[in-house]
């Protein structure tokens, strides 16, 4: 970090990003909401993210809301009203990798999956990988015909 005292900083998974000043409206004209049944460890955060960077935070999804944030799909009253008024459904990863980017990225890459679907789901830690079987060489096996 070149200077933090200069900025705000923003963590997530263990990585810093900057919360710009609201001068460069990355998110200017739009209402962010959050799924009240979300997975956020610190709302807070997202929120100083949203709003540092030029957007505004709805506590409750209105007409203004253009983007809710949800971890994964619930078919909650959120999203049903959300899709009812044509706000774009997208995961908190939208909003750091957008600031991160220093650009908004496009929505559509940033769906958020149903809870259920297994593409959605997190990923296991890799098994180790499989031994081969010991095997005995001719000459170290008596019964060896």
């Amino acid at each position: 970090l070149d200077n933090p005292r200069d900025e705000t900083w923003f963590l997530k998974d263990c990585r810093l990003f900057p919360v710009e000043s609201a001068k460069m409206g990355l998110f200017d004209g739009l209402v962010f909401a959050l799924n009240t049944h979300s997975e956020f460890k610190d709302d807070t955060g997202l929120v100083n993210c949203i709003e540092g960077n030029g957007g505004t935070f709805a506590r409750n999804v209105t007409g203004d809301v253009t983007h809710l944030v949800c971890t994964h799909l619930n078919r909650t009253t959120r999203e049903e009203r959300a899709e009812r008024i044509g706000a774009r459904l997208v995961t908190e990863d939208f909003v750091t990798e957008s600031v991160a980017a220093g650009r908004r990225l496009t929505e559509m890459l940033f769906k958020p999956l149903a809870a259920d679907d297994p593409r959605g789901a997190k990923k296991a830690p890799d098994a180790p990988a499989a031994r081969a079987p010991l095997t005995l060489a001719p000459e170290d096996d008596d019964d060896f015909t």
